[in-house]
């Protein structure tokens, strides 16, 4: 025998998983209103962010202090080799010490360059990689994440929407499952862009 399904829209589905994740029910469809969902999931968010936060914090002041132990360690390292160089070379002048302010100088020219318009790596198989998997490596590769990511959201909100009952069969199309042309549109654009990618 057929039954018809609880879960006649995304934003129905949301609330099943949302009870059932945060483990307040195992599935639980009540509250039935709409106001009595959005007061019961506000709630449940607050208490995974009072969890959520400490855990946070705590996890980043490990790794700050984490990293801060493995910075002074290389320092410390990096002084002692410097050091040794200043002890073994002796140039007359102070050359060395030109030396090491010019190399220091050329590091920090180099941190501040603008990234190439197209990913510059040599092969061109590995640029088509760069363009569209690392956004750092050139202007170009940020405009094609951009445009992903924004068609991502299109995407998303175009299936939320396309499952509320209004938007599908009857109101729209002669077949049970059919919905509103310019879900099928964007769909086909999303499906392309996201193959190409």
């Amino acid at each position: 025998f057929y039954q018809t399904s609880p879960f006649d829209s995304v934003f129905i589905s949301m609330w099943y998983v949302m009870v059932t994740f945060t483990t307040v029910g195992y599935g639980d469809m009540i509250p039935t209103t709409l106001s009595g969902r959005l007061v019961a999931s506000g709630v449940m968010m607050i208490s995974l962010v009072l969890f959520a936060v400490p855990i946070t914090i705590i996890s980043s002041i490990f790794t700050e202090q984490h990293t801060l132990r493995e910075r002074e360690i290389v320092d410390r390292d990096l002084f002692m080799k410097r050091k040794l160089l200043r002890e073994v070379l002796t140039i007359e002048g102070g050359g060395m010490n030109r030396i090491i302010s010019s190399a220091a100088t050329k590091t920090k020219r180099e941190e501040n360059l603008i990234p190439p318009f197209y990913p510059e790596t040599g092969n061109s198989f590995s640029n088509v990689f760069h363009l569209f998997e690392d956004m750092e490596s050139s202007t170009l590769s940020s405009v094609v994440q951009g445009f992903i990511t924004i068609m991502i959201v299109i995407s998303t909100i175009s299936l939320t929407v396309e499952s509320l009952p209004k938007y599908r069969y009857p109101n729209h199309g002669s077949n049970q499952g059919d919905s509103a042309p310019q879900f099928y549109v964007i769909e086909v654009i999303c499906s392309t862009t996201f193959s190409i990618e």
